[in-house]
């Protein structure tokens, strides 16, 4: 046992007496059991964010903590000690600063959806004390509905069992939603299988965080997604001021996008992007129809695109999937005599990979670098560049195919350096 969760298991009986005292004047939808939940949120907070300071034990700052989760949970009753503390709670603090951001990050809007009122009210203060507006939903279909208005947060807190529409299918629908504005997703739930985990980020999540949570990982996680939404932002204002200073269009080949389901993150920011430059993309399996055969259609896909956009990491290097469609963008290179596949990656894995095919693409091919795609510079100079090099294959191979009756000739592709 570390000594955070000693320190932990000692104060419980400190919980269990605030949550008892409390709940004799508490309304009676709230059961004890709902109050020490709440308390033990609060001194989880309590251990992991307290700083010794003058007249102020940690005793003292657990019970206050603790209080204010329970009566947080209560729906804000009267708090009478909280700002008697040094390390009471205060006004509510901007979020954190976003390194390379020049978006404002002021009152950042989150919706929170939770049908438990003892979390829901305990993230909506955690939300409010980082600086966060908190648009709070008590279920999924009230979310969903939250999310039709024009003005919907773009930062989502989502528990997984609701009633009504669930976590998992809001995700999906809000994903199968080619128009709307790129929304990033974390799943904040009580399912902490390695299988949960992956069926999540299958269904569209960006990440996510098992219940009861560390306060101080909420709020990383929370300005991971604002750094991801900077990018895209930063990245929106960067083309738009490109298109006014230089009106002349540029034609781009058709691309499949190949990945592991598990970066669907990268891969929903980057086909956003290359959408908003007129780069025709398809990738799966959110594309599909229901009921279409699912390899058949991504085999017409790949063989109707001019070029398989690979997206390389820790996942895909060890996916079969993957691995296929690679394969079959080689063998159609040999057959047409023409380059296909154009690889980028997003970490460093397939630098190290003992993967035949990987390691073959490293050896014969230059690779895009997407791997500080969260930063708004590093994504913007790395998407600029593969923007250059989707452009010049096209005039490559306009000039070769002039030239040749056979087409364009070549396999090697420079994705970037």
């Amino acid at each position: 046992m570390t000594p955070r969760e000693q320190l932990i298991m000692e104060q419980l009986p400190l919980v269990r007496q605030v949550a008892g005292a409390l709940h004799e004047g508490a309304p009676s939808r709230f059961s004890l059991g709902d109050l020490i939940t709440a308390g033990v949120v609060g001194l989880v907070s309590a251990v992991d964010q307290f700083e010794p300071t003058k007249g102020v034990s940690f005793r003292s700052y657990a019970e206050h903590s603790i209080r204010g989760a329970i009566l947080d949970s209560l729906g804000g009753l009267d708090l009478p000690s909280r700002k008697q503390l040094q390390h009471a709670d205060g006004p509510p603090s901007e979020p954190d600063a976003i390194p390379g951001a020049s978006v404002s990050p002021k009152r950042t809007r989150v919706l929170h959806a939770e049908d438990n009122p003892v979390f829901r009210s305990v993230v909506k203060s955690l939300l409010t004390k980082w600086g966060y507006e908190p648009v709070i939903c008590c279920d999924g279909n009230e979310a969903w509905e939250a999310m039709q208005r024009e003005d919907s947060p773009r930062l989502l807190l989502l528990d997984w069992m609701m009633p009504g529409i669930d976590g998992l299918e809001l995700c999906r629908r809000l994903r199968a939603d080619p128009n709307r504005p790129y929304a990033y997703i974390i799943m904040l739930t009580a399912r902490s299988e390695a299988q949960d985990l992956v069926e999540a980020m299958n269904g569209g999540c960006d990440d996510y965080i098992s219940k009861p949570f560390n306060a101080h990982e909420l709020r990383t996680r929370l300005r991971a997604g604002r750094r991801v939404l900077g990018v895209l932002e930063e990245s929106y204002r960067a083309q738009e001021a490109s298109r006014e200073s230089y009106p002349s269009a540029h034609i781009y080949p058709s691309c499949f996008l190949s990945h592991s389901s598990l970066d669907s993150g990268f891969v929903q920011v980057l086909f956003s992007m290359l959408d908003t430059e007129g780069v025709s993309c398809w990738y799966a399996p959110e594309d599909l129809k229901i009921g279409e055969k699912f390899r058949q259609r991504i085999d017409e896909k790949i063989r109707s695109s001019d070029k398989l956009l690979l997206v390389l990491s820790e996942h895909s290097v060890e996916s079969p999937w993957v691995e296929d469609e690679a394969e079959s963008a080689l063998e159609r290179e040999r057959r047409e005599g023409r380059s296909i596949l154009f690889p980028i990656r997003i970490d460093d894995a397939v630098l190290h990979t003992g993967k035949a095919w990987a390691a073959a693409i490293r050896r014969t091919r230059h690779i895009g670098d997407f791997s500080n795609w969260r930063f708004q510079d590093s994504y913007h100079a790395a998407f600029q560049r593969l923007l250059k090099d989707l452009s010049a294959r096209v005039r490559e191979g306009e000039q070769s195919g002039a030239n040749s009756p056979h087409g364009p000739s070549g396999n090697t592709v420079s994705a970037g350096e």
